[in-house]
């Protein structure tokens, strides 16, 4: 199955200017997705830098390696379940990051779907520039959804 930007700005209920996804090029529900991500000289991230900035300023910000990743479990998350309630990220481990991505680079995002709950899903996986290098490694993303009307409370 393959998603355009409508189906995954629905999806993801609308993130639209946080969206780092671009397109999903594969998807087994249940098993696994695979989704791309073209990386530009005018992300947010980047339009700030002074135009005289060294190429090492352009650097992608792994945090959003991550979003970018975690993005992709929960459209994966979202084909696999009937829920209507996106999840959140609930902890990362095992991210480790093995080259730098500067504009211009086209990602593609494996993230494959462990066996979990009807309300905690666990997912690993890799990105990797389209031609082949590998970017970063994910050994564990845990997505969750909170019962509705769930309050965190600190400890008493």
């Amino acid at each position: 199955m393959e998603l355009g930007l409508p189906d995954i700005i629905a999806l993801l209920a609308g993130r639209r200017a946080d969206l780092l996804v671009d397109g999903v090029v594969r998807c087994e529900p249940g098993v696994v997705i695979e989704t791309r991500k073209a990386v530009s000289g005018q992300e947010p991230c980047f339009l700030r830098l002074p135009l005289d900035s060294p190429a090492a300023a352009y650097a992608y910000p792994e945090p959003l390696l991550l979003e970018s990743f975690a993005q992709s479990a929960c459209l994966l998350w979202a084909c696999t379940t009937d829920r209507a309630d996106l999840p959140q990220v609930a902890g990362v481990r095992g991210a480790t990051f093995h080259r730098p991505v500067r504009p211009g680079c086209v990602l593609r995002t494996v993230a494959k779907l462990v066996p979990g709950t009807a309300a905690t899903m666990f997912f690993c996986g890799r990105t990797s520039l389209v031609d082949g290098p590998l970017v970063m490694t994910v050994d564990n993303l845990v997505l969750t959804v909170r019962p509705p009307g769930a309050v965190l409370r600190a400890h008493e």
